[in-house]
């Protein structure tokens, strides 16, 4: 594949507007973008990190971290991987296997059609494995006049700075942000039948969290394009023309015509969505939280979500909630999706509850904390002081 062909990925929090977005641009004539495809050679870039590189002993099955209470030397160190990070034959062979089985299981949801292609995969760096990635996505999905080529991954909105600091491969990145409440609404309260669980709430919201945190980090970088889903539905002329834009491609007519849209299988395309709505750049959408959304969690999420949806102007309705309130939240560990059970994130949690009450206490007394608190602090509760100092 030509070096000049731009390479994209669209980050964001599920259920953020990723496969709109990336459904949109593959509408293009120019371009190519599949639905998460390659979300293990995220996980296995972070497994061998704590190998190879921290050499901790490590649960390779551990979700994401959200990024929220980690060690910055930990976190500062994770920005380089992409150029010192090397998969051995070991770690190729799981990239396989994984990324195989994504396929299968999503059926035409996702890419299946670089099955047949993923056996040509090679031990090499983490750079190395992506552009053979990028490769792959060419070949089976292949354009005439190809410009734009990419994919939309959820999760690991992390590795944002990581992609544009590697300048051997010419990348962009769109990051889609969206109101916590219908994600999480979305996710846990719709039709649930499909996914067998809910997500922890705890869990959601600081993945949610996370991605704030990063498109704050990164909005300066040229390279970088954020997109909040409730302007793109109530503006798609307009934002989908920016991301032409921003990707270098002309804009296309069918770009704005969600019926053409196809998936995977180049079968019509099918929204993710736990709710009977109407296809593509829907405004019913944007409030469906408030018809399904348990008061109780609405004002944990406002609660624990407060200055990131301030942030992003989106209007909190529960203002009455307090921290006493987090201790009557409760959720059935038997609801949870089986593989995030093995894990504690919930909100009673003694050592999560005094996490969530000392980053608030940092925020709303920002104005009376000691000047010599070090950074440090607001790195291991905020990500980077940046984003401490944008939202308070």
């Amino acid at each position: 594949m030509r070096d000049d062909i731009l390479k994209v990925i669209v980050f964001g929090a599920i259920r953020s507007g990723k496969t709109l977005i990336g459904r949109a641009i593959n509408s293009n004539p120019y371009a190519s973008v599949q639905i998460e495809p390659f979300f293990f050679y995220f996980k296995i870039c972070r497994n061998i990190y704590y190998r190879d590189t921290l050499k901790q002993k490590y649960d390779n099955n551990q979700p994401i971290e959200s990024d929220f209470c980690i060690k910055s030397d930990i976190r500062n160190g994770f920005r380089d991987i992409i150029r010192t990070l090397r998969f051995n034959e070991s770690d190729i062979a799981e990239l396989k296997k994984w990324t195989i089985w994504q396929q299968d299981v999503a059926e035409g949801e996702r890419a299946p059609k670089v099955n047949p292609f993923i056996k040509e995969l090679k031990a090499g760096n983490a750079v190395d494995v992506l552009a053979q990635l990028y490769s792959i996505l060419n070949k089976a999905y292949p354009i005439s006049d190809l410009k734009c080529i990419g994919f939309t991954e959820a999760w690991v909105d992390n590795f944002i700075e990581p992609i544009l600091s590697s300048k051997e491969i010419r990348q962009k990145v769109i990051h889609c942000i969206r109101d916590p409440r219908q994600i999480i609404a979305s996710r846990n309260f719709g039709n649930n039948s499909k996914y067998a669980g809910k997500y922890p709430l705890l869990f959601l919201i600081r993945h949610w969290r996370k991605s704030v945190a990063y498109s704050i980090i990164n909005k300066d970088n040229p390279d970088y394009m954020c997109v909040k889903y409730e302007d793109l539905v109530n503006f798609p002329d307009e934002w989908i023309m920016k991301i032409c834009n921003h990707l270098d491609v002309p804009f296309h007519e069918d770009m704005m015509r969600p019926e053409k849209f196809i998936n995977g299988l180049n079968e019509p395309w099918k929204p993710n969505t736990n709710f009977k709505l109407e296809k593509g750049f829907s405004k019913s959408s944007l409030a469906k939280w408030k018809e399904v959304l348990p008061e109780e969690a609405v004002g944990v999420i406002e609660y624990l979500c407060a200055k990131e949806m301030d942030y992003f102007s989106y209007e909190r309705t529960n203002n009455d909630f307090e921290l006493i309130n987090l201790l009557s939240y409760k959720e059935k560990r038997e609801d949870v999706i089986e593989w995030l059970q093995p894990y504690d994130f919930d909100i009673r949690n003694n050592l999560e509850l005094y996490r969530e009450i000392t980053r608030r206490y940092l925020l709303d007394f920002s104005d009376m904390l000691c000047a010599d608190i070090g950074d440090g602090v607001f790195d291991y509760y905020f990500i980077k002081k940046k984003v401490f100092d944008a939202i308070s």
